[in-house]
């Protein structure tokens, strides 16, 4: 008997087997009932990566253009060294070429702003992770201008219209003391350690391919895992960086049934945040499921927090399986930096106070435009 995904059920046979007396012809000495090793073993995928590093390959020669891979939003920097590898040249010509504005960068048909790095030792751009379902890379095309010139500048907003860009007065603190302040330290006075901005955290894993279920051609065919009924509970660790603990806060899970039977319905998900339930759904068949819940904040930890997952197998299908694509959390998260870095919206705040940094060098960057990012001084 074979079930199909859609829930049809195949027969097959009977067969008759004679088995020979003198147990058939010897298996060959290579032939082993245990498992063999791959031979290249696949690479961890983190839930997040620890910096923003570009993906870019080596020049075998001088070119004019160069692909620059981006996999998550952030700020990105090239160095000389790395520039005259990509783009085949000396590093001497890589020099030459940023002191005369001779780069250029573009993305999907847009220009984007290059910024020199401190004392001429490579560029600065501002990357963003690609929208799209058919690549894991943004590509940022970085080319050699044919006529080098002075770079453009932003034309000032019409008479009587205010610039859209927002520069905040800020407080910039190393441990316990302040590092740095951008802004009037009049209007300073407003900024809080106690303010928080509304922070989304998207955790996925495309490890299988389930296109069965899937009939968009647009749509994303990947599954996380598959998850059976009746098998406990299936855990995912995630982190969380400066939840406040405060404010609305909820849990979306994408869910994708993988079976179908005669019983309706199927699939009975139980989901916990750090052992507690906080959510349920009930769903018949390969259908899609996306459960959103609220929580309450101060379930949610600094650092490590996990969910779980389970289906007690209670709705009378004799089996279940449900495969989990992805799950978002949102929750009020602290002005604090991670590893020396902090994207983050103003989120009505007249100004604001940053800590957690460990270098006392701190630069700001005001990138509502992820073309066109500007440094605040």
């Amino acid at each position: 008997m074979e079930v199909e995904a859609e829930g049809d059920q195949l027969s097959y046979g009977p067969f008759t087997v004679t088995a020979l007396p003198d147990g058939g012809p010897a298996m060959r000495d290579s032939y082993s009932r245990a498992a063999h090793p791959l031979g290249r073993p696949s690479p961890a995928v983190p839930l997040l990566a620890a910096s923003a590093e570009p993906i870019i390959e080596a020049a075998a020669g001088p070119v004019e253009t160069a692909k620059i891979g981006v996999r998550e939003d952030g700020l990105y920097a090239l160095s000389v060294a790395e520039l005259a590898a990509v783009l085949g040249r000396s590093e001497a010509e890589i020099l030459a070429l940023i002191a005369n504005d001779g780069l250029a960068m573009s993305n999907l048909g847009q220009p984007v702003t290059l910024l020199p790095a401190e004392a001429g030792t490579g560029i600065t751009f501002y990357g963003q992770a690609p929208a799209g379902v058919y690549s894991p890379e943004n590509v940022y095309w970085l080319t050699v201008s044919a006529e080098p010139g002075p770079p453009d500048l932003p034309e000032p907003p019409p008479p009587g219209e205010l610039e859209q860009r927002l520069y905040l007065p800020l407080i910039l603190k190393q441990g316990d003391e302040a590092a740095s302040s951008v802004g009037s330290p009049a209007a300073l006075v407003a900024a809080s350690s106690e303010q928080s901005f509304p922070e989304q955290l998207w955790v996925e894993e495309n490890l299988l391919v389930a296109t069965a279920y899937f009939h968009d051609p647009q749509g994303d065919f990947w599954l996380w895992k598959y998850m059976y009924g009746g098998s406990g509970r299936y855990s995912y660790p995630f982190r969380l960086e400066g939840p406040a603990g405060v404010g609305a806060a909820g849990l979306t899970v994408q869910l994708q049934g993988a079976s179908s039977t005669d019983v309706n319905p199927d699939h009975h998900a139980l989901i916990y945040l750090n052992g507690m339930e906080v959510g349920q759904a009930t769903w018949d068949g390969t259908a899609a499921k996306t459960v959103s819940v609220p929580l309450d904040p101060a379930l949610l930890r600094a650092g490590e927090n996990t969910l779980e997952i389970s289906d007690p197998l209670d709705t009378g299908a004799f089996y279940s399986i449900i495969g989990l694509n992805a799950f978002e959390i949102s929750y009020q998260r602290r002005y604090q930096a991670v590893e020396n870095r902090l994207l983050a919206p103003a989120a009505g705040h007249t100004g604001l106070t940053i800590e957690g940094f460990s270098e006392p060098e701190i630069r700001v960057y005001e990138v509502s435009d992820p073309h066109d990012p500007r440094p605040v001084t």
